[in-house]
């Protein structure tokens, strides 16, 4: 097994790596252009191992991406042709004349994870449901949408919030949503919202604008929790429960 044997069978290019090993280089990159490729060693005359290392879940890693059991169990269940460890690691093990097709599975592996970047990755989880929210009370309140408005809280910090709702008769209400990423809920958003209402609750802001909009379409066993949490501070409105909620925004 050498590099001659690699370029001639797959087109790729490749380098020498020590105890035997190789560095192969796909063509192929992550969204941000960062190339993709295996690493293959030797395991005896007739069999290797092909492995990223690690590789595709550090690059998401590097991205602001957690990885979670959850996601390793959702990347064990739909990569094929190959194991995926507790670690991240994706790996294969062939014999010299199925190699090609080992180091196929495991490319097809480090693409499929690589593409769940923008769907795990917290801030686009978080901008994509604040739009959803709005395409909402906007279809029902175009003139009375506020996007970031901001309240001085008891602590004296000035607060922003994604959305607001100005009303004639009660004043602005200020709107926190919690979105979901990859069917988890954002509990970093949770907490910190939890003290955001709280301190415009004892600056006086009344219950009924302090609201937070959560998305419960996914991670069903946490919603109660997290609406128990919630609830404390802030009046909890549940996104698919939309049509219950949404007209009040229009009165």
């Amino acid at each position: 097994m050498n590099c001659s044997e690699i370029i001639n069978s797959l087109g790729f290019d490749c380098a020498p790596r020590p105890n035997a090993g190789l560095r192969v280089f796909s063509p192929f990159t992550f969204g941000d252009g960062t190339g993709i490729g295996v690493y293959v060693e030797p395991l005896s005359d007739d069999s290797a191992l092909v492995t990223d290392h690690g590789d595709a879940f550090m690059h998401l890693s590097s991205h602001g991406v957690a990885i979670t059991h959850r996601r390793l169990r959702w990347a064990q269940q739909r990569c094929s042709g190959v194991e995926v460890s507790d670690g991240g690691v994706i790996q294969a093990v062939a014999r010299i004349s199925q190699l090609g097709d080992a180091i196929a599975s495991v490319l097809d592996a480090a693409l499929l994870i690589g593409h769940q970047q923008q769907d795990w990755t917290p801030s686009v989880a978080r901008e994509r449901f604040v739009k959803q929210v709005a395409a909402e009370i906007e279809r029902v309140a175009p003139q009375r949408l506020l996007h970031s408005p901001k309240v001085v809280g008891f602590s004296g910090h000035q607060l922003e919030f994604p959305l607001g709702v100005e009303l004639s008769d009660s004043g602005i209400v200020y709107i926190q949503t919690v979105a979901a990423v990859n069917d988890e809920l954002d509990w970093s958003t949770v907490y910190r919202t939890a003290g955001k209402m709280t301190d415009i609750r004892e600056a006086g802001i009344a219950s009924d604008r302090r609201v937070v909009v959560i998305d419960d379409r996914s991670a069903i066993d946490d919603i109660p929790r997290a609406m128990t949490l919630l609830g404390t501070s802030a009046t909890v409105l549940e996104f698919s429960h939309r049509g219950s909620w949404i007209e009040r925004f229009a009165a």
